[in-house]
């Protein structure tokens, strides 16, 4: 009976172009193959191991893992790499090879299993394993996907654990570049819809038509879908921008679509949440985290007025100081991001609600947040509260808000 479906992605490259170090990169994605969990008991042996040629023992080679422990001290010890160093014929007369794991796996920084000197009677007995799941059961639950990544930097010679540190730093978290562009103009948007069970917005279709139309007069291409599938890296790296309007509820089929999202992010691309979007993926905290805060309430809906807390942003910037809203929801979030920087508050003295306690309660005393931007894990962010009613995306100067956060995420604070 097949318990467990594992794919590998293997990458080799000769970076040196003969002069070495050789770099592998081993990917383990894994999902159970029923619709029942299943559960990898905590065992020493498990995970990403390595058997060294069997020249190499305790008097012709040596072990050093990151936090400086041997292949006497070593075992069951956590490390984010591990070097294996012995006796070759390459001129140097020695070679070896530097395990990595990072964050993102199970369990991290996993534990090792080193035989440690004297196993096997001190021959043929180097073995190195990074181990998820040594020191704890691993429940793999139904219809969940996890991947375990690895590299392996292999060298003639000898490296010094400074060396060793610096590659791992590579692959922890490798250099990036980003080209953007200096005027939204000439961007690609995709603009996301999907609703999970629950309550659905009838403003769905007016948002994506209006901001169709923002891209037509302001020379940014638009796309508009709700199929989960859509989050690739594939198909995500042709844009520069994704904007959840009116989005609300689970967001996302599964966990792959989600580190898609996120390494689009982390790669620099822009978010613009708009209303129902800070009800997306809840208990998802690095979403909330993303977005700004996560959405508890609304007021009855209602006239009020904003406060412009921040007028140098392209999204404020045309606003008068305070901005009367017709008929709209006053949104309460909690999960507040001390990083956020607000740009509208609501002005409480004008929102009636009976159920004003207790939340938000005297939180921010008579003001409310109600749309921010901020730079968060790569990218930049903006989200505004407001857009409830289908026909506030005709009006000109909502519209003009929206184009504001675009732009922001887009361009940034270049001219």
């Amino acid at each position: 009976r097949v318990a467990l479906d594992e794919t590998w992605d293997v990458t080799v490259w000769d970076v040196a172009r003969g002069d070495g170090p050789w770099i592998i990169d081993f990917v383990s994605t894994i999902s159970p193959a029923t619709d029942s969990a299943l559960t990898v008991k905590a065992y020493r042996y498990q995970g990403f191991a390595v058997r060294a040629t069997g020249r190499w023992s305790d008097t012709s080679s040596s072990i050093l893992t990151s936090e400086g422990f041997d292949k006497t001290t070593g075992n069951a010890t956590r490390a984010r790499w591990v070097d294996i160093n012995g006796e070759s014929d390459v001129a140097a007369g020695r070679s070896g090879l530097v395990m990595m794991t990072r964050a993102g796996n199970y369990n991290y920084p996993e534990h090792v299993r080193i035989w440690p000197t004297g196993m096997n009677g001190g021959v043929e007995n180097v073995f190195v394993n990074f181990n998820p799941a040594q020191d704890r059961d691993w429940l793999l639950a139904p219809g969940s996907t996890q991947s375990l990544a690895y590299r392996l930097v292999v060298y003639d010679g000898a490296l010094p654990p400074a060396s060793a540190e610096r590659y791992w730093g590579d692959f922890a978290d490798p250099p990036r570049v980003t080209v953007r562009p200096t005027s939204v103009s000439g961007a690609r948007v995709f603009v996301y819809t999907h609703n999970g069970e629950g309550y659905v917005h009838d403003n769905v279709a007016a948002s994506v038509a209006a901001i169709r139309r923002l891209g037509e007069s302001n020379g940014f291409d638009v796309e508009a879908g709700d199929d989960p599938t859509a989050f690739s890296p594939e198909n995500l790296a042709r844009f520069d921008a994704i904007v959840f309007s009116n989005s609300n509820n689970e967001a996302f089929d599964t966990d792959v679509q989600r580190r898609a999202f996120q390494e689009f992010v982390r790669a620099g691309g822009g978010f613009v949440g708009i209303h129902s979007a800070s009800g997306s993926e809840r208990d998802w905290p690095w979403y909330s985290r993303l977005l700004g805060g996560n959405f508890e309430r609304h007021a009855p809906q209602q006239d009020f007025t904003v406060e412009v807390v921040d007028p140098s942003h392209p999204a404020t910037a045309f606003l008068p100081g305070r901005w009367d809203i017709v008929n709209d929801e006053c949104y309460y979030h909690d999960e507040l991001s001390p990083g956020i920087r607000v740009l509208l508050a609501a002005d409480l003295d004008t929102v009636s609600d009976p159920l004003r306690d207790p939340f938000p309660g005297t939180l921010f005393g008579d003001r409310f947040p109600i749309a921010w931007f901020q730079e968060f894990d790569g990218g930049r962010q903006f989200f505004t509260a407001l857009g409830h009613r289908p026909d506030e995306y005709d009006d000109p100067t909502f519209m003009r808000h929206i184009l504001g956060g675009i732009q922001w995420v887009v361009v940034g604070d270049a001219p």
